[in-house]
């Protein structure tokens, strides 16, 4: 059951400051960038109601978060405009989705199922902390890293996933898909952060979304 009708005001209230907060914490660090995308995914979720649980649903919210921000960088990149305006329209999209009621805080998950995530994530997350920056990139050290990183820069430096330029040595960028480097200039353009710190924070998100991933599948 939902609320009740004199209710309804004060939750659409505290829904409004929550986007408001995160759309904030989006500009002041490049995690709160992470957020701002999974939390966009988890509001165009209840935006259709997809018939699942509050749990399931964060799990699905971070792929729908990304698969928009790809799309988006890439509009924007056919339609030339700026790149940065994409923070702006996912910013408004999270303020505007946010006046809806929260389908999903009365779906109840088990409790079994809240702790198995928890526990995923934990599994998945705290082994890694002690390699916090250790590669940048979810790859092998070295090449790929450098390789990933020019891509994104490029991308951010020409304002377009359609790139012309590339540093001797690395042609390849021209032509290898942009779906993660768009996410990470996505990251970079909202916070301000420098591309290597982008790149890390996407991939300490991993670490997270793996787990969540998983849990949704099963």
């Amino acid at each position: 059951m939902g609320p009740g009708g004199g209710d309804v005001q004060r939750k659409l209230l505290g829904y409004l400051l929550i986007g408001l907060v995160v759309v904030i914490i989006s500009r002041v660090t490049v995690y709160g960038a992470v957020l701002l995308i999974w939390y966009l995914g988890y509001l165009l979720l209840r935006a259709v109601r997809i018939d699942v649980d509050f749990l399931t649903s964060i799990s699905i919210a971070p792929a729908v978060g990304f698969t928009t921000i790809v799309l988006l960088i890439h509009a924007l990149s056919w339609l030339r405009w700026p790149l940065s305006a994409g923070y702006w329209f996912v910013a408004l999209i999270v303020v505007l989705l946010s006046l809806t009621d929260d389908y999903y805080l009365y779906q109840k998950p088990p409790k079994s199922s809240v702790y198995g995530m928890l526990l995923g994530v934990s599994l998945s997350l705290l082994p890694k902390l002690p390699f916090f920056n250790i590669p940048a990139y979810p790859g092998a050290v070295g090449h790929d890293a450098i390789f990933h990183a020019y891509k994104a820069f490029e991308i951010i430096k020409e304002d377009t996933v359609f790139i012309k330029h590339y540093p001797p040595g690395f042609k390849g960028i021209l032509h290898y898909p942009a779906g993660y480097h768009s996410i990470v200039a996505f990251l970079s353009l909202a916070s301000g952060s420098n591309v290597p710190n982008a790149m890390l924070a996407l991939k300490v998100f991993t670490w997270i979304l793996i787990p969540l991933g998983t849990f949704a599948a099963s």
